[in-house]
């Protein structure tokens, strides 16, 4: 019985620990009189590509612009690499918005996996990629876990029956 306990324990504990991984970027873009912020995954769904560029669908952001705060509707960007000047774009109605400078991704342009950092980019931009976490339990804290469930089973298994003392 104990060591099914043991192991019941060290099972919990090897299935439910998994080292943290950065699933999310958040970007921001800064310009001379705007702000955009974010989020896209760090190997996005591609929905097409060529030998210069891919586009990727945005469905969440929001914008400052002159200083006035605005959710953004879905949108879609352009990740360009070296060969076609690097940096992103973005298409808008009054035509193609681009931003040139640096690889913001590694790999091929049909799979790309997109860059964390500080990239500085055309009309005096800047765009500050990070990393989001997925709040994962610490392995530490899952071994004391299953050890205190282990140690439970053991009191209760080895628990002495309650003994009634009468007095004559």
């Amino acid at each position: 019985m104990t060591k099914s306990l043991w192991a019941t324990g060290l099972l919990v504990v090897l299935l439910c620990a998994r080292p943290a991984s950065a699933d999310t970027l958040h970007y921001v873009v800064n310009g001379p009189l705007y702000t955009a912020a974010f989020d896209l995954q760090r190997a996005p769904a591609v929905s097409s590509f060529t030998a210069k560029d891919f586009l990727v669908s945005v469905n969440d952001g929001s914008a400052s612009l002159f200083g006035r705060n605005f959710l953004l509707p879905s949108f879609t960007l352009e990740f360009s690499n070296l060969s076609a000047g690097g940096g992103l774009g973005i298409d808008v109605r009054s035509g193609d918005f681009q931003l040139r400078g640096a690889q913001l991704f590694t790999g091929p342009d049909s799979a790309p996996v997109l860059s964390t950092g500080v990239f500085n980019l055309s009309n005096r931009t800047r765009v500050t990629v990070t990393s989001q976490f997925a709040s994962v339990p610490e392995p530490s804290t899952l071994l004391l876990f299953g050890t205190g469930l282990v140690g439970l089973g053991v009191f209760r298994r080895f628990k002495r029956p309650y003994v009634s003392r009468s007095r004559s």
